[in-house]
């Protein structure tokens, strides 16, 4: 496929998603949308400062990875930094065009290598933590639904199956995630030096990764459960939008309807900005949970207004830093 093809299909998907999103606007009822997000009023500047939680839980955990020996993290650059590469996560296809800027703010303190290295633990640390959430608001949409018991035991087994899947890629990177690729490489006849260079700074990511989880094992740990917090933030969100609306639902409605709609919307990845679908999903588990169809559609639109907000924070940001001090992505000094 050729980036043209690429860009075309990322074009029609995020035209999809908005149709869809209007679809849903109109067959709900314009009227009860906006008397729902009326009726929040002040409510909405509560939840969307409360999204900086989220933010400020993800910078404790990469200064927990991150820190060295006679190295200090600023915590107002690390926290400006992770609001900066989130914002560019949001605007990209695979969600992951933050992840280098991450890296490369803290490559002369850290290295680059040792800083890329913390990059990769702790979107290790956040992919965990979001399992974790979805396994909880599973396990209790299982306790509270009326499944025959031979039902709940085999998704109790595919979500075990699952967990063992995500955990493992703590073991993949402890063994070294490019050194199959390395080993590959090396087949090569006559390897050219450009390909000797890479493998070279391969080897050395899988180094400091292993060095990382080696040398600082508790605070692996710590650093998944303040991920799995940050993803907590996404449930209180709901449950409390669902407050601001006057609705009698309880928290277990709250955390499964949250966690079925994370989940839904991670799957459908590949649509930018997750147009259409972050409302679809949650309009979606609104319905499989008989809860107000409506309520769901005017939570998701709030949820996007306030992303938004925070977006258009981190863009700022790193436009003012950009043109202060220009990052400079071809890096060839090498890690220390």
């Amino acid at each position: 496929m050729t980036s043209r093809n690429i860009l075309l299909a990322e074009r029609a998907f995020g035209l999809l998603g908005i149709s869809i999103a209007c679809w849903m606007v109109y067959r709900l009822g314009p009227s009860r949308i906006m008397a729902n997000i009326r009726s929040i009023g002040w409510g909405f500047l509560a939840v969307t400062a409360f999204k900086s939680a989220q933010y400020l839980l993800e910078t404790l955990a990469w200064m927990l990875i991150a820190s060295q020996k006679n190295v200090r993290m600023p915590f107002w650059l690390t926290f400006k930094t992770v609001l900066e590469g989130e914002a560019l996560n949001y605007l990209t296809l695979t969600r992951m065009g933050g992840e280098p800027l991450k890296a490369v703010a803290f490559r002369e303190s850290l290295g680059l290598a040792r800083s890329a290295a913390a990059v990769i633990v702790l979107k290790f640390c956040n992919l965990l933590g979001f399992w974790l959430l979805v396994c909880g608001g599973f396990a209790l949409a299982l306790y509270s639904s009326d499944l025959p018991a031979d039902a709940k035991t085999k998704i109790s087994i595919g979500i075990a199956f699952f967990t063992v899947m995500i955990v493992s890629a703590s073991w993949m990177q402890r063994i070294g995630l490019f050194g199959p690729l390395s080993w590959i490489l090396e087949k090569f006849e006559a390897p050219s030096e450009w390909i000797r260079e890479h493998l070279r700074r391969l080897t050395r990511l899988d180094d400091h990764v292993l060095e990382t989880y080696r040398s600082k094992p508790w605070r692996i740990s710590a650093a998944a459960l303040l991920c799995t917090l940050s993803w907590v933030e996404e449930i209180f969100f709901i449950w409390l939008a669902l407050r601001f609306l006057h609705l009698n639902t309880d928290w277990k409605s709250a955390a499964v309807a949250g966690s079925l709609a994370l989940l839904f919307n991670h799957m459908l990845f590949f649509v930018p900005w997750r147009a259409g679908t972050q409302e679809g999903t949650l309009v979606l588990a609104f319905t499989l949970l008989k809860l107000s169809e409506p309520a769901g559609l005017s939570i998701a639109i709030l949820k996007r207004f306030r992303e938004m907000i925070w977006v258009f924070a981190g863009l700022i940001l790193f436009a003012m830093e950009t043109l202060r001090t220009p990052y400079s992505w071809n890096v060839q000094t090498p890690a220390k």
